[in-house]
C-alpha cells in the first residue's frame, strides 16, 4: 500500500477493513489461475465497475473513490490515479480512464491544495496527478493543462533551493511539502517523462538519490537514508521506476534490483505489512520487468490471488488473502487490483506506461 501525504483516515480504514474482510480466503479451493491475459482483462472489468457515485455506491457510471472513517466519507483522489495506472496497463476500459482523469482534473485543487490555503501545494499529489495525465495522455488532459493548472510548472516552481522548515523544504532539490519518499519518486517520474525544460534538475536528482539506503533499497521517509538506513519495499519499487525514467545511474539501478530480488519469497510474492502483499508484488514486478528481470513467479502468484470466474466479485484481487469490503466501498481490494494489474503486463512500469501503447 502506498501513501503520498498524511493518510490517517486511510490507515485506520485499512486496519478496520481487513478485520471485517469477507469472501474467499487465500486457502479457499479455487480454479486454476487464469492466464495473464485473461487475468488482466477480468481485473480491469471488475475495477471499472468499482468507481463510486454521490451516494458512495460502486456503480458502472461512478466517477471516483472514497474512504469512510467513522460516519464520514472522504474522497480518495489518489486512488483515481492508481485506477488509471491499472486500467491503462490492462489496455481496456479507455472510457473509464477518461472519466477517472477528468475527475482528478476537476478536483486537483482539493487533492494538491493548489491554492496553498491549507499549506500546500502538496508536491506528491501534483506529481502523482501529473504522471496519471502522462500515462493517460490520449484522454486529452496533459499535465500542462490539467484542471486549469500546469502541474509541471508548479513542480518546478516548488523545487526547494535550500532546506527550510518554514517553507516545507527538507533539502535543496527536494519538492516542497512532501511526506514520503514515494512522493519524490512521483515528482521525478513526472519531470523525467516530460523532459525538456521540465526535466529533473541536477539538485532534484541528487536529493532523490540521497534517499537510497546502503543495501540498495530506498527509504519511505524524506531524509537521506545513509549506509545503515532502513529501506521500504514500495518506496524502492517506485524509486526503481523513477531511475528507469532517468535513463542513467546504472550502478544505482543494479543495487536497487539486488535489494528487491533479495526480498522476494520463493513462491514469487513480496511481504509487506506482515502479509504476502498483492499491492507490493504488483509494484515490484512492474518495476523489475522494465529492467528485464524475470518476474514470471510473481505473476503466477498474483494470478493465484484473483477471484475466479463464477464467484462474486470475479476479477478482483484479494488483499492479504481476503476480499476486503469496507462499508459500501471496497477500497483495499480496489487498490490491490489497481496495483496488481501493472505487474502482470510487459510495460507496467510508470517509467514507460502509456495509453494506446
Amino acid at each position: 500500500m502506498t501513501v503520498l501525504r498524511p493518510r490517517r483516515v486511510a490507515g485506520a480504514l485499512l486496519a478496520a477493513g481487513i478485520a471485517a474482510g469477507v469472501g474467499l480466503s487465500a486457502t479457499a479451493a479455487v480454479a486454476a489461475p487464469a492466464s495473464s491475459g485473461r487475468a488482466v482483462t477480468a481485473g480491469a472489468r471488475w475495477l471499472s465497475g468499482q468507481f463510486e457515485n454521490a451516494a458512495h455506491k460502486p456503480v458502472r457510471n461512478g466517477t471516483h473513490f472514497e474512504a469512510k472513517y467513522g460516519k464520514t466519507w472522504y474522497p480518495d483522489y489518489g486512488e483515481n490515479a492508481d485506477a488509471i495506472f491499472g486500467l491503462v496497463a490492462a489496455g481496456t476500459q479507455p472510457h473509464k480512464v477518461a472519466v477517472a482523469l477528468k475527475y482528478l482534473a476537476r478536483t486537483i485543487g482539493a487533492y494538491a491544495d493548489t491554492s496553498g490555503a491549507a499549506g500546500g501545494p502538496y508536491d506528491g499529489s501534483l506529481g502523482k496527478a501529473a504522471v496519471a495525465a502522462e500515462v493517460a495522455h490520449v484522454s486529452g488532459l496533459p499535465a500542462t493543462h490539467f484542471g486549469g493548472h500546469n502541474l509541471l510548472a508548479l513542480l518546478k516552481k516548488d523545487e526547494c533551493t535550500a532546506a527550510d522548515s518554514t517553507t516545507g523544504c527538507v533539502a535543496k532539490g527536494a519538492p516542497r511539502n512532501i511526506f514520503a519518499g514515494i512522493s519524490d519518486s512521483f515528482v521525478i517520474l513526472a519531470e523525467a517523462r516530460a523532459g525538456g525544460t521540465y526535466a529533473p534538475s541536477a539538485a532534484a536528482v541528487h536529493y532523490f538519490l540521497s534517499l537510497q539506503c546502503g543495501d540498495g533499497g530506498f527509504t519511505s521517509g524524506t531524509a537521506p537514508c545513509g549506509a545503515k538506513g532502513t529501506p521500504d519495499l514500495d518506496s524502492t519499487s517506485y524509486a526503481l521506476m523513477a531511475l528507469e525514467a532517468l535513463h542513467n545511474h546504472p550502478a544505482r539501478v543494479a543495487r536497487t534490483i539486488t535489494y528487491l530480488r533479495s526480498q522476494q519469497k520463493r513462491a514469487g510474492y513480496w511481504v509487506s505489512q506482515k502479509v504476502p502483499n498483492v499491492n507490493s508484488t504488483g509494484l515490484a514486478a512492474a518495476a523489475l520487468a522494465a529492467r528485464g528481470v524475470d518476474v514470471s513467479a510473481a505473476r503466477r502468484w498474483l494470478r493465484s490471488q484473483q477471484i475466479p470466474a463464477g464467484h462474486a466479485h470475479a476479477g478482483a484481487f484479494r488483499y492479504a488473502g481476503t476480499f476486503v469490503k469496507t462499508g459500501a466501498a471496497v477500497s483495499p481490494s480496489v487498490l490491490a487490483t489497481a496495483q496488481a494489474l501493472p505487474g502482470l503486463v510487459a510495460h507496467g512500469s510508470l517509467a514507460v506506461l502509456r495509453a494506446g501503447r
